[in-house]
């Protein structure tokens, strides 16, 4: 036998603390006992629901994990969304009946939260009595949301602050965007929303299986953006209707170049890569580099490589555009070198002469 929601078919109760009572005398007596946890006492959380932000509200009691009852006063709803790390505003008493069936005790009877009380632990409380039943969809459940700005975006699950996960809000709730037909121009949308502060010179599309993930509600699929909006709410987009169990779209955005030393030493491996040279044992420090008989070609060549590398970023057919640049630069040079030696050759001819 086991304690389940503190009722049973022959109303014989149970509670965290004492052992079963009203029985006949034919039962087989058991004590109910329940996970204990190192939960911060009185602290929430939201279980059972098919999204991170609704559930069954539980609190923590002495280190176990109990349910409410439904008998809830003033902001009680508003100010247990706060405390979940949502935010008040929307917050709603949501039907639990599709919600999975708990093996947690009711702690809570009533509760009741004012303006005055600053958090959920400053409300009233009346703690459960042994034997207080209620059945489930009289245990309170709520829906919080989050309070972000409609159409905004962010990455999340990342190891930095430029690559994750895509987050939409909508409706003041993030939600996951599906993963068919998400490409680098979709990419490149939520990257330009959130240059704000922080300038990309391209994005391109990650694996969200390398990220940690939340259960948030897909409700879009197959975007199809053009590059110019703003958010993903301004693209061609299917709706999604039912639970979605696909992969879910994550992005990478590049950050620009800041100049410094980075972009000089890239600069000067790329020349080298064009002359033939080897970067590391031929060239030092920069005093070398800025003693090059051709610097002004040099300089030219190398900023236009390093252009032409941040416009093309990571696209494999911009790559191989690249590849074929660099050899035409290359036979270009070689060129040149072969007439300016002719050259030499000629005039000291001449001279000697």
């Amino acid at each position: 036998l086991t304690c389940y929601n503190n009722h049973y078919a022959n109303a014989s109760f149970c509670n965290i603390y004492d052992e079963c009572i009203n029985c006949s005398g034919t039962e087989v007596a058991i004590k109910c006992e329940f996970e204990q946890t190192d939960c911060k006492n009185g602290s929430l959380r939201l279980v059972g629901g098919t999204i991170i932000s609704e559930g069954w509200v539980e609190i923590c009691i002495d280190g176990i994990w109990g349910r409410i009852a439904n008998n809830i006063e003033g902001k009680t709803k508003e100010f247990a969304c706060e405390a979940l790390g949502y935010s008040k505003i929307g917050a709603t008493v949501v039907s639990s009946w599709r919600y999975e069936k708990r093996n947690t005790p009711i702690v809570i009877s009533h509760i009741n939260c004012c303006e005055h009380d600053k958090e959920f632990q400053d409300c009233d409380f009346e703690y459960a009595e042994t034997n207080y039943y209620v059945a489930d969809y009289n245990l309170l459940s709520l829906r919080c949301f989050d309070g972000c700005t409609h159409g905004s975006m962010r990455l999340t699950g990342g190891e930095t602050e430029h690559e994750g996960i895509v987050e939409l809000c909508e409706s003041g709730t993030w939600r996951y965007v599906g993963n068919n037909n998400w490409d680098d121009t979709d990419a490149n949308v939520v990257c330009q929303h959130l240059s704000d502060d922080t300038k990309y010179s391209y994005a391109s599309v990650m694996n969200s299986s390398d990220f940690e993930q939340t259960s948030r509600v897909v409700n879009y699929d197959y975007v199809n953006c053009n590059g110019a909006e703003t958010s993903i709410l301004n693209c061609n987009r299917q709706y999604v209707s039912s639970l979605y169990t696909g992969a879910i779209a994550a992005v990478q955005c590049h950050l620009q170049c800041d100049c410094g030393k980075r972009k000089r030493d890239v600069e000067w491996e790329v020349e080298d890569f064009i002359q033939g040279r080897d970067y590391h044992e031929n060239i030092t420090d920069e005093d070398d580099h800025s003693n090059n008989e051709d610097s002004g070609s040099h300089e030219n060549k190398a900023s236009l490589s390093v252009l032409i590398v941040s416009f093309v970023g990571g696209n494999v057919t911009g790559i191989i555009t690249v590849l074929a640049i660099f050899v035409v630069i290359n036979l270009v040079a070689k060129k040149k070198e072969a007439k300016l030696l002719e050259y030499k050759k000629l005039s000291s001819g001449s001279n000697g002469n």
